[in-house]
């Protein structure tokens, strides 16, 4: 390929036999370092999602979608192709917490607040970690309150947050001021 310039060409034959393969783990990086070396990102994506359309919902079609769905959002800049790809993996394994991770970043880089409270919600009911899912908690209930002016969904959110780490300052303190705001003077007193 390097001594005889040829990495188009180099492009297409391993881009070949990854399609009769569909052996992402022995072609996928060689195949995204040529794509970038040649700009080659749409004639990518367009291959594996050949090989997607014929694995179907097979479980192994989950690591080629995370692949395609980052392609489409940092090659591409086609946000609403990663968000189906990400979508995707998700009716596969709804339980796929980095899957929801990046769709969850990709719908707050768009401002699509309602989606991204959806998908902090589904994620913190996945989360196992307590300190993950505190963070989880506390962003779920800074989007109601900041970004969707729901306080009563705020307030449950940060509500768990305090069943997790009773002392954390900052969420007794947004209690308070969503407990006054909200003029609920017994829950405030608690």
């Amino acid at each position: 390929e390097e001594k005889l310039g040829l990495v188009d060409n180099a492009f297409l034959v391993l881009g070949q036999a990854f399609d009769e393969s569909r052996d992402d783990e022995r072609f996928g990086d060689e195949l995204e370092r040529l794509a970038g070396e040649t700009g080659q990102w749409a004639e990518l994506v367009t291959l594996y999602e050949n090989v997607l359309q014929a694995l179907g919902t097979a479980p192994e079609s989950v690591p080629l979608h995370l692949r395609v769905a980052g392609w489409y959002d940092t090659k591409l800049e086609q946000a609403q192709h990663a968000g189906t790809h990400y979508q995707y993996v998700l009716a596969i394994e709804p339980e796929n917490v980095s899957a929801l991770t990046a769709l969850e970043l990709l719908l707050e880089r768009y401002q699509n607040w309602p989606k991204v409270a959806e998908v902090l919600g589904k994620k913190v009911d996945l989360l196992v970690d307590p300190d993950e899912r505190k963070a989880s908690l506390q962003k779920l209930a800074q989007t109601y309150e900041n970004k969707l002016d729901r306080a009563d969904d705020a307030i449950e959110a940060y509500r768990q947050v305090v069943q997790i780490d009773g002392g954390d300052l900052a969420t007794l303190q947004a209690l308070e001021r969503l407990f006054t705001f909200r003029q609920r003077w017994e829950e405030l007193v608690e």
